[in-house]
Formats: structure tokens, sequence, C-alpha cells
């Protein structure tokens, strides 16, 4: 009986040991796998921090270049304005010499050239 008993219980022992090295193969590949999905999840975490900085900067830039359309929009608007402006006042100025040139008795006088509204805003 006693032969029996240590037989059953070797017999145990060495199941019990290829269990244990079953379950720890097993533990080391779950450890295995946790650890690269750490790695995943940090690596993805970098790349959405690195992708909220470009968007930052992208958001900044655009903000920068519309403003930089807004001043520009503005200077061109002024630009045309002063053009029409000038143009106007270089046609009145024109229409007084000439009127000048004709009321006056044209003796020893020289007329004024008249210059064009293109000629005067260059």
């Amino acid at each position: 009986m006693q032969k029996l008993l240590i037989g059953i219980l070797t017999v145990t022992t060495i199941a019990l040991g290829i269990l244990c090295a079953v379950q720890s193969k097993e533990l080391r590949a779950a450890k295995a796998q946790a650890v690269s999905a750490e790695e995943a999840r940090r690596s993805e975490i970098d790349a959405r921090e690195a992708q909220s900085t470009r968007v930052k900067e992208l958001e900044r830039a655009q903000a920068r270049l519309e403003k930089q359309v807004q001043d520009f929009t503005a200077v061109t608007t002024t630009l045309r304005s002063n053009e029409t402006r000038q143009a106007t006042t270089v046609a009145a100025l024109a229409n007084r010499v000439s009127s000048s040139n004709k009321e006056g008795d044209g003796v020893g006088r020289k007329r004024a050239p008249v210059v064009s509204a293109r000629a005067w805003a260059r």
C-alpha cells in the first residue's frame, strides 16, 4: 500500500510539475503581450501628442495667413482708393489748366502740358 501511495504521489508531483511549467510559459507569454500592448499604447499617445502639436501649429499658421490676407486686402483697397482719388484730382487739375488756358489771351503765355491721369498716378 505504501508503494501505491508513493506511486500516486510521484505521478501527481510530475503532473503538477508539468502543469506548473505550462502555466509559467503562458504567464511569460501574457507578460510579453502586456509589455508590447503598453509600448503600443505609449507610442499611440506620443503620436497623438505629436499630431495635436502639429494641428496647433497649422492653426496658428492659418490664423497668421488669414491676418496677412486681411492686411493685404486692406492695403490693396487703400491703394485702389488712392489711385482713384489721384486720377480724379489729376482730371480736375487738367480741366482747370485747360480752362485757364482757354480763358487767357494767349499772348506771351505758354500752355501747360496736359498730363493724363495714368501718367500722374505713376
